[in-house]
């Protein structure tokens, strides 16, 4: 059997288990709005769940920059849990690796949105969307759906692990994220998955699910933004006109990257966390490293019916 034929059966098989895994269920309306002021800030990360001491430590550099600047929500982008996901609503797990991690006096008061992993999928999907019925601060009502924060940005999350296809926005997500991208074209339109469409990682640089992805998103949203790879990274181009970001340090060790491809603003092998803050017309983003430092900023602008990503030739390009 060749390498090519062995990798479509191996893909194949992995697509097949997902989906007979993929949760059905919802413990919420999968579109809901969510009130907040002119100006919108949060911190997402994926690949957090380790419950160990990097997790804490970026955790703590959240919690100085919320009680310095204040957050409106924290978006995990995946693997919420290591290594094998949860068991049920109650595994002690959800102490361990959310609750007792993001408790500052600042995170420990906003909400929590997140979406599924590849780890997630190893126990029970379900139990992490069937948790905000005994988590309040915990928003993850299927394994895709849309939070429309007020007249500034809409988040629309989506499960990278099983890409399914089909001709009702019910109950197939692909059909849901078309239509999703389609309206709330005056806001600032974010899709959040596990895994990236393309990253600066030898080995997480891509998927068969990534590829499908970029076919409904590259050109559409103004931005994606992923775990799964754990480095922090922003990059342009590369055939994508949506602005890429993957901020896979929350918690668990970091992975080589490759500082030469040519896409990319900004790489760096660390654990940390990306900030977005928004208002109707400007969105900025920036990676904090674990200890707080501040390691990247860019910033883009909009008229009204359509976002600017600045891909000025003059901006840094900054490979550390």
């Amino acid at each position: 059997m060749s390498v090519l034929t062995t990798y479509v059966a191996v893909v194949a098989v992995k697509y097949f288990i997902n989906g007979l895994n993929a949760p059905e269920n919802r413990s919420a309306p999968i579109r809901a709005d969510v009130e907040t002021d002119d100006r919108l800030r949060l911190f997402l990360l994926g690949d957090t769940g380790t419950g160990e001491k990097m997790q804490l430590k970026v955790a703590s550099a959240m919690e100085a920059r919320c009680r310095t600047h204040g957050v409106d929500a924290i978006v995990m982008l995946g693997d919420n849990f290591y290594p094998k996901g949860v068991v049920s609503v109650v595994d002690s797990q959800w102490q361990e690796k959310i609750f007792d991690i993001y408790n500052g006096p600042c995170l420990g008061a906003v909400p929590i949105y997140a979406v599924l992993g590849n780890h997630d999928y190893l126990s029970s999907p379900s139990a992490q969307i069937n948790a905000g019925s005994r988590y309040p601060r915990w928003n993850m009502p299927a394994r895709y759906y849309t939070r429309t924060f007020g007249n500034v940005l809409s988040l629309v999350a989506i499960d990278t692990e099983y890409v399914d296809l089909c001709s009702n926005t019910g109950s197939c997500m692909t059909r849901f994220l078309r239509s999703e991208l389609i309206s709330n074209k005056h806001l600032w339109r974010v899709v959040i998955g596990h895994k990236p469409l393309k990253s600066a990682n030898f080995k997480k640089s891509f998927s068969v699910s990534s590829w499908l992805l970029s076919k409904f998103i590259c050109g559409s949203a103004d931005f994606y933004i992923s775990g799964h790879s754990h480095h922090l990274e922003h990059r342009i181009g590369g055939g994508c006109k949506t602005g890429i970001f993957v901020s896979g340090g929350g918690g668990n060790g970091s992975y080589e990257i490759n500082t030469k491809d040519k896409n990319v603003k900004f790489v760096k092998s660390e654990n940390g966390f990306l900030e977005l803050e928004a208002t109707s017309l400007t969105i900025a983003f920036r990676f904090f490293r674990f200890d707080g430092k501040k390691l990247y900023v860019t910033k883009s602008t909009k008229p009204p019916e359509s976002a600017i990503v600045d891909t000025r030739s003059d901006l840094p390009i900054l490979i550390q």
